[in-house]
């Protein structure tokens, strides 16, 4: 039902960002992943750089396992908002997982330093981050805990 109401509503105002994200989230809860990601592009293609594009975008992605696009949709992201600790992260998670220990890092202490507050998010993203020997180290180094 949710499907057929956003859809009613993007045929009335096709470029409303708002509802082609509402419809990117209810077709990837459906299972339509596909679907999902024309959507995420139509959004990306419209000019819409919002941190949370790129990041669900992304998402969708490993989901589909694309990883590599996947982190070449959030290092898009991470040019176009910089200043996003969420972004960052995201990378420094994903980066983690793919082995790619010193440039997580790099982006790890830079999230830290955009907003340690959003590291606490970030470890329930990541839980296995939370013991992470490097991860710890950087905490200590700066004050912080876990």
């Amino acid at each position: 039902e949710a499907m057929y109401h956003i859809e009613k509503a993007i045929e009335l105002v096709p470029d409303n960002i708002n509802y082609l994200f509402t419809s990117a989230e209810i077709h990837r809860r459906a299972g339509m992943l596909n679907e999902a990601e024309v959507i995420y592009k139509k959004i990306l293609e419209q000019g819409h750089t919002d941190a949370d594009v790129f990041i669900d975008y992304a998402e969708l992605l490993f989901d589909l396992c694309e990883f590599e696009e996947g982190m070449e949709v959030l290092y898009d992201g991470i040019q176009e908002n910089p200043d996003s600790a969420e972004m960052n992260y995201r990378i420094c998670g994903y980066l983690f997982a793919l082995a790619e220990i010193d440039e997580a890092l790099v982006y790890f202490k830079k999230a830290l330093k955009l907003n340690p507050e959003r590291r606490t998010y970030f470890f329930e993203l990541f839980p296995q981050l939370k013991i992470h020997e490097e991860i710890l180290a950087v905490l200590h180094k700066q004050g912080l805990k876990a």
